[in-house]
């Protein structure tokens, strides 16, 4: 069964990075929503399936990006809550787009237990 939590994942990051790029940031919810209803996991699972997938897709493209600027971006946002150094602000960043995704993901899995 781990082979569904790994196909999860991977798929909540790669549709998520594709329709990221068109869309609002907030397609995230339904494609992990969308995701989960259709693994059928457990809402545990499903969470730490949804928090995975899209804390790994904004933790690496926050250090993406951060790279790609001449590592100005992270240090400047951090200025703006209160001094916080670069790394704290990448990992911030990574942990809010986990949350959301773990949140939407464990909602399509107890979806699923209504229907």
């Amino acid at each position: 069964m781990k082979n569904k939590f790994y196909l999860g994942v991977i798929l909540m990051m790669i549709c998520s990075l594709i329709f990221q790029q068109f869309l609002a940031w907030w397609i995230i919810i339904p494609i992990c929503f969308i995701i989960a209803l259709i693994i059928n996991k457990k809402s545990t699972s499903s969470f730490f399936m949804g928090f995975i997938a899209l804390f790994l897709l904004w933790f690496i493209s926050t250090i993406y990006f951060n790279w790609s600027t001449g590592s100005t971006m992270a240090p400047l946002l951090g200025n703006l809550f209160g001094e916080l150094p670069g790394i704290v602000t990448i990992i911030v960043t990574g942990l809010i787009g986990g949350l959301i995704g773990g949140l939407s993901a464990m909602s399509g899995s107890l979806f699923r237990r209504l229907i």
